[in-house]
């Protein structure tokens, strides 16, 4: 039996999981990181990416993430994010519509516009996703 951690990933609509897994690797501002049970705490940034969670040998989920934040504690790692979907609902025709919308709105606006680095994480979450979707 392996040791295990409670995951949570929750965005501002609801709780997406809730369940012990064996690691989760999230995807940190300075890059990927994996937390496995007896983590030492810590808080990161969350950038738009995929999240590998592992439930046990041959039982991994992904789920493409937005940006956030992430709290690893030694029994538990919670994932705050915008907007999280797992790899299977992934819709890539309604994504490739977002993304051009968003594209086409920050392709007028300037760093300083206070919609710029919003505009700028959906246009990255939208990748993500497509990405995913094509592997």
């Amino acid at each position: 039996m392996s040791v295990t951690l409670q995951m949570e990933l929750v965005t501002p609509e609801k709780l997406v999981i809730a369940r012990q897994v064996e690691s989760v690797v999230v995807p940190g501002l300075d890059g990927d990181f994996g937390v496995l049970a007896g983590h030492i705490p810590f808080v990161s940034v969350v950038r738009p990416g995929k999240l590998v969670i592992t439930d046990g040998p041959d039982q991994v989920s992904y789920y493409a993430v937005s940006s956030g934040y992430a709290e690893a504690l030694p029994d538990r790692v919670t994932v705050l994010v915008d907007q999280a979907i797992a790899k299977a609902d992934i819709q890539a025709s309604s994504v490739r519509l977002a993304a051009q919308e968003a594209e086409k709105q920050l392709a007028v606006l300037n760093e300083e516009d206070p919609n710029y680095a919003r505009l700028k994480d959906r246009v990255a979450y939208a990748q993500v996703q497509l990405d995913m979707s094509a592997s």
